[in-house]
């Protein structure tokens, strides 16, 4: 996609649908924002080193998520990332 046009947005404007999900369930598992970071570099084995100014704007919705970390994000957080995505779906939450 050529620089400066205009992407598909989440309702309300938002960058990613997720980002209200991910916050959910890292606060369901009683993670801070530093936890979500080492348990997506465990995840990934050292591929994904996110900081938490990079969890934040994603659980906000300021931030896209690719697909290799919307599974990187359902492994971490131990949730199924289509529920991520949508909020429903068989087997909304694991563990």
């Amino acid at each position: 996609m050529p620089k400066g046009d205009v992407r598909l947005r989440a309702p309300g404007g938002g960058m990613n649908r997720i980002g209200p999900r991910v916050k959910e369930r890292r606060r369901l598992l009683r993670l801070n924002q530093d936890d979500l970071c080492a348990r997506l570099s465990d995840v990934t084995g050292g591929g994904w080193e996110a900081r938490r100014h990079e969890v934040a704007a994603l659980e906000l919705a300021e931030r896209m998520v690719s697909t290799e970390e919307l599974v990187a994000l359902g492994q971490a957080l131990e949730c199924d990332p289509c529920w991520l995505l949508t909020g429903q779906g068989p087997g909304e939450q694991r563990g």
